[in-house]
């Protein structure tokens, strides 16, 4: 019969050889694919990527080949169509005041360097009504339109419309399509019918090449701030967010070599390849915010948030678009930039990371908290940020519940009663001679 020590010994023992398993299949994957972390490339950038586009059917015969000729085509950026507020390019000119024709066809090109280091890639697109994708003269995948043979006149499953129009959503597939130098991706874009009020196309590539396919993965350069948000449930107002930062809420583990889960989306901050992340902080940067003082300028960045987070609808329906997001991204990183295309909304947590990130671009002090809000007995996981004041003092920003006209409550207000630790302690102990009226 075993004593406990000799258990005990066998237990570590079994768990030193895990842990070399663990590594040594790590190692394998990172021989095999020349990078044990993801290298995400931008191959389409939807703001910057010229397209051709025409809409007659005698202009399209194989268009879909590499070798096609498309130089008679019409041109412009993305985003292209019409009767939208955000189109760069119309597609038709003057817009229709009747009838459209159901397809127009729409042809980009990208170069890749060496194609085999990729292992597969991500389309990220908005459209409107429908479409079908080619890469290299291969169809990659549908959208609202039925399967098996279509034409021109073939019009989508249903019509987009309010909510549903707005929305971005995500695609996967292996990279082996694509081949070393030119690519060319083409979109038919398709309609519910010849009467439409407008149509919309814009589309990010991206290619991957990762040691573990599907997984979250921390850079070196951002391990040690994800890693004090995730055990601290604070960053504090002298840790800048850097690139590759992941947030995947209290329940994100990372393991020993970066790799990330969670039971939702995993947030990432990358000003690199995050085109509109680097729009809003552009926005906290700029000379009309700086002439502001330090209360006034964190209340224009609160409501610039919280207007760019919150649908018509209100912020009621915010948690629901959010949870969906959530249930589809699970484990995934999504650029917190991406957020409102995937699900026209945010919550506490997209609002919070970015109010910090802009924050810290506009010269403020502030601060990311995480915690709960409500009663011991009923309260919910919540995000919110504390900025310190010209005089010292430090004051709650909550851009998920604000205050009425955004006023920031001090520390050792009543307001802030509702606002707890991870443990379900209050985080702000009602101080007496505090009141409203000091802030």
């Amino acid at each position: 019969m075993e004593t406990g020590c000799s258990l005990l010994l066998r237990a570590q023992v079994l768990k030193e050889l895990i842990m070399l398993y663990k590594m040594t299949i790590r190692l394998i994957l990172i021989a095999c694919c020349g990078c044990g972390s993801v290298a995400k490339g931008q191959l389409i950038d939807g703001r910057e990527q010229v397209w051709h586009f025409a809409q007659t059917v005698s202009a399209v015969r194989g268009w879909t080949s590499l070798d096609f000729d498309d130089s008679s085509w019409r041109m412009g950026k993305s985003p292209l169509g019409f009767g939208e507020p955000d189109i760069t390019t119309e597609v038709f000119s003057p817009p229709p005041t009747s009838q459209v024709p159901i397809t127009t066809y729409f042809r980009t090109s990208f170069d890749v360097q060496d194609a085999k280091l990729l292992t597969r890639f991500i389309v990220k697109l908005r459209v409107d009504d429908g479409c079908v994708a080619f890469l290299n003269d291969r169809e990659l995948f549908r959208i609202n339109l039925p399967s098996g043979p279509f034409d021109a006149n073939t019009a989508t499953l249903k019509r987009m419309d309010g909510f549903e129009e707005r929305l971005y959503q995500q695609v996967e597939f292996p990279s082996d399509v694509l081949v070393d130098g030119n690519n060319v991706l083409c979109v038919e874009v398709h309609q519910a019918g010849n009467v439409s009020s407008d149509l919309f196309l814009d589309l990010d590539l991206f290619g991957l090449k990762e040691g573990t396919p599907g997984q979250a993965f921390v850079e070196e350069s951002a391990r040690e701030a994800t890693a004090i948000y995730s055990n601290r449930h604070q960053l504090d107002e002298n840790t800048p967010i850097p690139n590759g930062f992941l947030d995947g809420g209290r329940g994100m583990q990372v393991d020993e070599f970066g790799y990330a889960v969670s039971s939702r989306e995993i947030l990432k901050v990358d000003r690199k390849i995050d085109a509109r992340l680097r729009k809003h902080l552009s926005y906290a940067a700029s000379e009309e915010l700086q002439k502001l003082d330090t209360i006034d300028r964190a209340t224009r960045i609160a409501r610039y948030i919280d207007s760019y987070f919150t649908p018509p609808e209100g912020r009621g329906v915010c948690e629901q678009r959010s949870s969906d997001l959530a249930r589809g991204f699970v484990s995934r990183e999504v650029l917190l930039g991406d957020v409102n295309g995937y699900c026209g909304a945010g919550v506490c947590r997209h609002r919070a990371l970015l109010f910090k990130l802009m924050a810290d671009e506009a010269g403020l002090k502030a601060r990311l908290v995480r915690g709960n809000y409500g009663t011991v007995k009923n309260s919910g996981g919540h995000s919110w940020n504390e900025i310190r004041l010209d005089d010292g003092r430090t004051a709650v920003v909550d851009v998920m519940n604000p205050q009425p006209d955004f006023y920031f409550p001090l520390i050792g207000e009543r307001s802030l009663r509702r606002y707890l630790t991870i443990s379900y302690m209050p985080k702000y102990p009602v101080e007496a001679g505090v009141t409203a009226e000091a802030n």
